[in-house]
């Protein structure tokens, strides 16, 4: 539910109270006569005895023989107990329509019936006491009054001037009476009855204290109650309002960053770029990947803290992403002269099931930060089951912990600054000193980690380097690398299809249709655009495309209500469409509205070619075929080394200065001309992945790491 803005303000100033003083919830004595919960009070408490009189005085009367020696007197009294008690209960009975119109009048009236009553019943019991003299009916009247007065402060303790002036007008007449009887008997009983109304008066004032302060209790309870009921929906109205923030801001940074990284996947195809070119591409494609990055960290950190990121958990090769992440990082520590180990122990489950974008972004935080502080020596990323699992390999379906390591030999933390480690927006001094980082990214990691039921913690010593322990619960899971290496494969055409499907491009930015159009074509899609929901359902009603790419936000007509109505003629005319939510809100919650919407499939922006490909093999009968890759060995052991960024140093060492001199010349000055002379020129016998090596460092235009890893080798 949201509740707007003017509805807070309204209560503004009791939601923002922060503490409740009880004083202020005293009601004034003059006020208590006429306060609305007392008065309600004598109407609903006096129900039960508006002729509870008659009840008596009847009985009484005919047993006593009252009616038959006085008659007048008994039918007089009788009418008057009718009367009294049948206006009592009309005045409580209509106690919320005439006490408001005239609150005053109402007391009047009702309190005139109460006396009224004491007074009929009192004055006639005296008289039966008088005229029958010392009896059992003079007891009888005598005691029933007396408890009649005790009886009433239940009734009569909202009004004790009330009360007081009931027990007077109830006990005076009676114990007068027995006091002319001049029995001693008699007079030592009316003497005892003037005791009783002291009693009662201390009696009565103590249950109206006590009402009094259980009315006063209440107000300041049920103000607390509402106070806590607006303070409640002032939360949720500002989480509501942080939601759409998020929705918002992640469409506003998203949507550009689309653009930027959409062409530039697409000029990698390009075969005319030049070398140049191409280094420019890829420091194009890293930079956006990098915003990207802090992009999504500022939105989850805002996400959790709504409460609104979750654990979207799916079956992942674990290994692969360890290796992935060796890969993704051994040129950066490179750049920096360090060493990238990883080690893996041979138990470890391949595959998992878990939500490893997660892991995998709590490793990348790690990593990143250990590479960025270390100046020297080496960063290790260990994996390994907490405890070994007896009989080799856990158990498909087993539940495991698994213990990630992250050492580095960097500047290490003082203890004052472990308490900060993990806040927001804190940076150690190192990483102040380094000028570089937000310090979003151990927060994040942190909050990561619990939201995955696991746990975080830090060894470290000044000037020694620091280790990070991450345990989290897996449930091992059943795959093949040769599933994971085709989801890595670059898609290089169509392996077959049922036809030339027609597609639709929704979207009110041009760059971002352009993006995903030049893409769809280049693969022999025939693809139409449009720019907003409403020329949507036009251009579907005229082609009726196999699949449409919808655009979520967009002026004149939205995605979700474009793919409502599209859902409906498509149903009416018994026509198949499928409909892929494409948008810049990745919210778990925007996610549920997509679906909910009529979406068949979600893409969020921006997105990478691999994942437009899965979506349309996933809502289409088209296979696309991928780059041929060498099929992993499942039995692999990632602990083993094996050639990469280590051999290659190591076989730079044996090289001649000479030759080490020239390579270094020719890769500063990024000539990768001389590079290649320089491979076909030295005598000097190196092994086939030393070269493989520096050939993919070349065709992956890095020849910039070229001097860092000459200067590790000359260095070490």
């Amino acid at each position: 539910m949201v509740y707007n803005v003017s509805e807070l303000n309204l209560e503004k100033d009791g939601a923002q109270r922060s503490s409740f003083d009880p004083s202020e919830y005293k009601i004034p004595l003059s006020e208590r006569y006429l306060h609305p919960t007392a008065c309600r009070d004598l109407a609903k408490n006096g129900m039960q005895g508006n002729f509870t009189y008659l009840i008596v005085w009847v009985p009484a009367c005919w047993s006593s023989g009252l009616f038959r020696d006085l008659p007048a007197l008994s039918i007089v009294v009788t009418l008057l107990l009718i009367a009294f008690g049948t206006v009592r209960t009309y005045l409580a009975v209509r106690f919320d329509k005439l006490f408001f119109p005239d609150p005053e009048r109402w007391y009047r009236a009702t309190r005139l019936t109460i006396l009224g009553l004491a007074v009929s019943f009192s004055v006639g019991g005296s008289f039966a006491i008088y005229l029958t003299e010392l009896s059992w009916a003079t007891f009888l009247f005598s005691t029933t009054t007396g408890t009649f007065a005790a009886a009433a402060r239940s009734t009569l303790q909202t009004h004790v001037y009330l009360y007081r002036s009931f027990t007077l007008t109830s006990i005076i007449p009676v114990a007068t009476a027995l006091i002319l009887l001049q029995d001693s008997t008699s007079i030592t009983m009316g003497i005892l009855f003037l005791i009783l109304i002291l009693y009662l008066r201390v009696f009565g004032t103590q249950g109206y204290n006590l009402y009094w302060e259980t009315v006063e209790n209440a107000a300041l309870l049920a103000d607390r109650a509402k106070q806590m009921e607006v303070a409640r929906r002032r939360a949720e109205a500002m989480g509501q309002a942080k939601t759409e923030f998020l929705a918002n801001m992640s469409h506003e940074l998203r949507t550009p960053l689309n653009a930027i990284l959409g062409f530039s996947q697409l000029m990698t195809r390009s075969k005319t770029l030049s070398e140049v070119d191409r280094d420019h591409l890829g420091a194009i494609n890293r930079s956006g990947e990098h915003l990207l990055d802090l992009i999504n960290q500022i939105l989850d950190m805002s996400k959790i803290e709504a409460g609104r990121l979750s654990v979207e958990s799916s079956v992942f090769d674990l290994r692969q992403m360890l290796t992935d992440l060796r890969e993704m990082f051994s040129l950066r520590a490179a750049k920096r002269g360090l060493e990238l180990r990883l080690e893996v122990e041979n138990t470890l489950p391949h595959f998992v099931f878990t939500d490893g974008l997660k892991v995998r972004q709590i490793l990348i935080n790690l990593l990143g930060n250990a590479i960025k502080f270390t100046e020297r020596g080496h960063v290790t990323l260990r994996a390994r089951l907490k405890s070994d699992t007896k009989g080799g390999e856990p158990k498909v379906g087993e539940t495991v912990v698994i213990l990630f390591e992250v050492e580095d030999t960097g500047p290490g933390i003082a203890d004052e600054e472990i308490g900060d480690l993990f806040s927001t927006f804190t940076q150690t001094t190192s990483g102040k000193a380094a000028r570089e980082g937000t310090g979003l990214g151990l927060a994040l990691s942190e909050r990561l980690v619990l939201l995955l039921g696991g746990q975080i913690d830090v060894g470290t010593k000044v000037g020694k380097g620091s280790t990070f322990f991450i345990e989290i619960a897996m449930q091992v899971a059943k795959g093949t690398a040769s599933e994971t290496n085709r989801k890595r494969s670059r898609v290089v055409g169509v392996a077959s299809r049922k036809k030339r499907y027609k597609l639709l491009v929704v979207d009110d930015v041009a760059t971002n249709r352009h993006v995903l159009t030049q893409l769809l074509r280049d693969f022999d899609f025939e693809v139409t655009e449009a720019e907003n929901g409403k020329e949507a359902i036009q251009v579907w009603e005229r082609e009726q495309p196999d699949l449409i790419w919808m655009d979520m936000r967009m002026p004149v007509m939205d995605g979700y209500e474009a793919t409502r109505q599209i859902r409906k003629l498509a149903e009416a005319q018994q026509i198949r469409v499928r409909i892929v939510a494409i948008t810049a809100s990745n919210l778990m919650a925007k996610r549920e509205g997509v679906y909910a919407a009529g979406c068949d499939d979600f893409v969020a922006k921006p997105f990478k070619e691999i994942e437009i490909f899965e979506a349309l093999e996933r809502n289409l009968d088209v296979v696309f075929a991928r780059e041929a890759e060498a099929p992993a060995d499942e039995s692999a052991d990632l602990g083993e080394p094996v050639y990469g960024q280590e051999g290659f140093v190591t076989e730079l060492r044996s090289l001649p200065q000479e030759r080490l001199k020239a390579l270094f010349q020719a890769s500063e000055a990024a000539d990768m001309d001389a590079v290649l002379s320089w491979m076909e020129t030295t005598e000097i016998d190196l092994s086939e992945e030393f070269m493989s090596y520096l050939a993919d460092l070349l065709e992956g235009y890095r020849i910039d790491l070229l001097p860092a890893l000459i200067e590790q080798a000359e260095t070490e």
